[in-house]
């Protein structure tokens, strides 16, 4: 495996950050449903805590985690945290921007303009979990940018952070979100582009080449490796369309 198998500790981190942002956002349940950490105490058997085995995905938005969750406490159920806009919401609208950046350098051209063997992996289970850890984080800032809408625009609304945040504020957490899903989109579209494009030619040229092409040769057919070769191809396509289901809202 490519990534390491969660743990006790990914399970309690997953239900202290992201997990009871969602349900507070997506109106499922409050902060005081579930104490991960209190759980974890009280099953734990004398071991040590250890670090949470996440996948280099999921570390990345940690800290993107953190701010939804703080405001969306501090939104949801004033008094809960400290009632300051400083640091945590504008972050939210930096960490979107890097990642936007970041996804944008990763849209393949039309053209690679390389040989079949050189051409760039096409599909892997780490693209696969970096565009829905993504995915489901900017969905977050989406339902965030709502309830920030609702409390801002309602007039007879006294809640005590409504006085500190720019009345356009919602409105660009909301732009900037819309443009970084449409950004991981682009990635997945243009790896579907080159894969029906070039995707069963690669694979029969890789599989081929070299050394490790020559031995596989006495094991493989070419009927073998077309066969393979369309599997593969229509794998990658039906996980790359997944990702396009995703929706914002």
């Amino acid at each position: 495996m490519v990534n390491d198998i969660p743990n006790i500790d990914w399970l309690v981190d997953c239900h202290r950050s992201w997990e009871l942002a969602s349900r507070i956002l997506y109106r499922e349940g409050t902060w005081f449903d579930f104490d991960a950490w209190e759980a974890r105490e009280e099953g734990n058997t004398g071991t040590t805590a250890r670090n949470p085995n996440q996948t280099p995905a999921e570390a990345e938005l940690n800290q993107l985690w953190d701010h939804i969750l703080n405001y969306t406490l501090r939104m949801a159920h004033p008094g809960v945290l400290p009632n300051r806009v400083e640091g945590d919401l504008p972050d939210v609208l930096v960490e979107i921007r890097a990642i936007r950046t970041a996804m944008e350098n990763l849209r393949m051209p039309g053209s690679t303009t390389l040989q079949p063997e050189d051409e760039p992996t096409m599909f892997h289970e780490n693209m696969l979990i970096s565009c829905y850890t993504k995915l489901e984080a900017l969905r977050a800032v989406y339902k965030l940018a709502n309830l920030l809408y609702e409390i801002i625009s309602n007039a007879k609304s006294k809640h005590p952070l409504k006085s500190k945040i720019a009345k356009d504020f919602s409105n660009d957490l909301v732009s900037e979100t819309q443009v970084c899903y449409e950004s991981i989109r682009d990635v997945a579209q243009s790896y579907i582009n080159l894969i029906k494009r070039r995707g069963i030619t690669a694979i029969k040229a890789q599989i081929r080449w070299g050394k490790t092409g020559e031995c596989l040769s006495s094991l493989l057919d070419d009927d073998d490796v077309e066969y393979y070769a369309k599997e593969y191809v229509d794998s990658a396509l039906e996980a790359w369309n997944g990702v396009l289901k995703v929706k914002l809202k």
